[in-house]
């Protein structure tokens, strides 16, 4: 966990920080010493020679001179590792960080299903999901809720119904045939409730309430725009909540994979 892992960089830097410091006042205390006795040689004396300098006071200089050399050469190695284990413990720590933020962005993930199952409002869960990831735009725009599948399947009808008169007039010629035809499509309300074939209307309208049906909102959204400009204005409300929802849904399965990968 973060806190086991936090708990662990604490506990090497304080053992490293320990041993490098009694390192450091070993060789402080050598080289002491050996001032010591530096000072001790360069006194004036009366000798007879160079010859005459004790063998055993080189001997200890140079022995002196010795253990500080080996013990700056650990101190070194020990300086090395240390920074070896801390970094290998900050990484550890930052990774544990890391995935404590992934878990918690896939619980957020979570509320914000249900939230677009039920068309609720999700804002609140954002900043856990952001937290680990990048939150999409096209998820965030729509944090107070989109329109739910069912809505969206209940409300095509009526609209769709005005599109194909509108679509009709469009398109209808000025004749008197045409304009009594017009008149009585319209009175009825009549357009084919299953996918037709064909470039009409109607058909258009047809297919693209089967795939509003079938949960595909791309595709209806895709033939929809086959209609002419007139029948199109007519969807133009439920084309921005259908995108709406549908984009959030995108996102939401883009958050899915990132958030599941290793």
């Amino acid at each position: 966990s973060l806190g086991a892992a936090d708990e662990t960089l604490g506990a090497t830097d304080e053992n490293l920080a320990g041993e490098l410091t009694a390192q450091s006042e070993k060789i402080a205390e050598l080289e002491a010493q050996l001032a010591a006795i530096t000072e001790e040689m360069n006194k004036p004396r009366v000798v007879a020679s160079e010859a005459e300098l004790s063998a055993d006071l080189t001997a200890l200089i140079e022995n002196q001179k010795s253990e500080i050399a080996a013990l700056q050469d650990n101190l070194k190695s020990m300086a090395t590792f240390a920074e070896g284990q801390i970094e290998t413990a900050q990484q550890e720590a930052e990774a544990a960080e890391r995935a404590e933020a992934r878990a918690k962005a896939r619980d957020a993930l979570n509320k914000v299903r249900l939230a677009l199952a039920s068309g609720a409002a999700f804002d609140d869960a954002l900043p856990e999901i952001a937290g680990a990831t990048e939150v999409p735009a096209t998820l965030s725009d729509v944090a107070s809720g989109v329109s739910t599948q069912a809505e969206l399947q209940g409300s095509f009808g009526p609209i769709a119904r005005n599109a194909l008169a509108a679509s009709n007039r469009e398109l209808s010629g000025d004749s008197v045939s045409d304009r009594a035809g017009l008149f009585f499509q319209d009175m009825i309300g009549a357009r084919s409730l299953t996918p037709q074939e064909g470039d009409s209307p109607d058909a258009v309208l047809s297919r693209a309430e089967a795939a509003v049906k079938n949960g595909d909102l791309s595709a209806a959204m895709t033939t929809l725009e086959a209609l002419p400009d007139s029948g199109k204005a007519e969807l133009t409300e439920w084309n921005e909540k259908a995108k709406a929802r549908n984009d959030a849904l995108q996102a939401f399965s883009d958050l899915t994979d990132a958030l599941s990968a290793d």
